[in-house]
């Protein structure tokens, strides 16, 4: 093998191991906190209608809630 060969493995290697490093720490990072002013109660029922489950949801940010998901 020649030298360019060993130069562009080198330089694939270093890009994904960045690549990885990243998005390690990207996941180890905890979400922010929540301020407790920003939470409310509610009232709201969610019924799946796939699979029949039910949630009530008591409490929820004041920002617009969106249905649960699976």
């Amino acid at each position: 093998m020649d030298l360019w060969t060993w130069i562009i493995a080198a330089v694939i290697g270093v890009v994904i191991w960045r690549v990885s490093i990243y998005f390690l720490r990207m996941l180890s990072t905890p979400p922010d906190e929540v301020d407790p002013e920003d939470i409310s109660e509610t009232l709201q029922h969610y019924r799946c209608s796939v699979c029949g489950a039910e949630v009530t949801m008591t409490m929820a940010n004041n920002i617009e809630v969106s249905n649960p998901r699976h």
